[in-house]
């Protein structure tokens, strides 16, 4: 069987910095990265770093002149981008990454014509070691070629292993697509008896759903992990004696109850007791007060 979602609508925001590798501005690679980099992997020195403009390329040549130890590496269609001169003075060459990712620009073709290529750098963390510049072409407005989109082929057998349902999946890819252009289009495809899920978008997407998928089997390892299943029997048995309390709740408000009609009873009946002896009584009285008549023995 196949189930699909056709015709996705994207939204691109280029994603804040984050161990899974993929950010701009907002959460920035130079926080990302300063947790895992020591004093002795980049120098922490205030540098002037000014750049008189030029292709991307340029910029991050310029930029390993300063810092030698940072591990760089600029895609094919990434190093024609063209980047404004700027003045800056900096202590971490993430910085600059920052600066110029997630800005709106162009790449010049060879023989120095403007392309009608429009999109944005990006850059991708891999590991702790390596930095990738990437560039994603902008969304379709009328004019210049939009990005290919290609298929990836994802197998999510482990995540059905785990527990996790279908729609749990899909939601969650959903909610990740739902962060990409919404001039974009995605399509996916699920195939139920071997597990495999097909995705056809542009390459930003098609890697976000991947970095989805890879975030997804990590808690797939969790929910059948030791601590896991403690966890959840821990709280199976919790609930189960939550349940035992309110049943011997309700079953001591029934006996309440009962015990309550039973004194009430015992209470009816004793006053019925105390009325017929009251009853006797007075009659004995009465017999004992009223004259007796001699003659009519006679």
């Amino acid at each position: 069987m196949i189930h699909a979602l056709a015709g996705t609508v994207l939204s691109v925001g280029l994603l804040a910095a984050s161990p899974t590798g993929v950010g701009e501005p907002g959460g920035t690679l130079a926080q990302a990265q300063e947790a895992e980099t020591t004093e002795t992997d980049l120098v922490r020195r205030r540098v002037d770093f000014s750049f008189d403009g030029g292709t991307a390329s340029q910029l991050f040549a310029q930029l390993q002149d300063v810092y030698p130890e940072y591990s760089l590496i600029v895609d094919k269609n990434a190093r024609r981008f063209q980047i404004d001169g700027f003045d800056a003075k900096i202590t971490d060459p993430s910085t600059i990454v920052d600066l110029v990712c997630g800005v709106n620009g162009t790449v010049v073709n060879p023989d120095g014509l403007e392309s009608s290529q429009i999109g944005k750098l990006r850059f991708r963390s891999v590991g702790q070691e390596l930095v990738q510049i990437l560039f994603d072409t902008g969304p379709r407005r009328g004019f210049g070629p939009a990005a290919t989109p290609t298929v990836e082929i994802i197998s999510i057998q482990e995540l059905l292993t785990s527990g996790m349902t279908v729609e749990a999946i899909f939601g969650t890819v959903q909610a990740a697509i739902d962060l990409r252009d919404q001039d974009s289009e995605a399509k996916i495809r699920f195939h139920e008896e071997t597990g495999v899920l097909f995705v056809k978008g542009i390459d930003a997407v098609n890697e976000m759903v991947g970095q989805t998928i890879d975030a997804l089997k990590a808690s797939a390892k969790w929910l059948v992990s030791d601590e896991a299943l403690a966890a959840k029997e821990a709280r199976i048995r919790s609930d189960a004696l939550d349940a035992l309390e309110v049943t011997n709740q309700a079953a001591f408000k029934v006996q309440e109850e009962k015990m309550k009609k039973l004194m009430k009873d015992h209470e009816a009946l004793m006053e019925r007791d105390r009325r017929r002896e009251d009853r006797k009584d007075a009659e004995i009285q009465k017999r004992q007060l009223d004259p007796v008549d001699l003659n009519e023995e006679d």
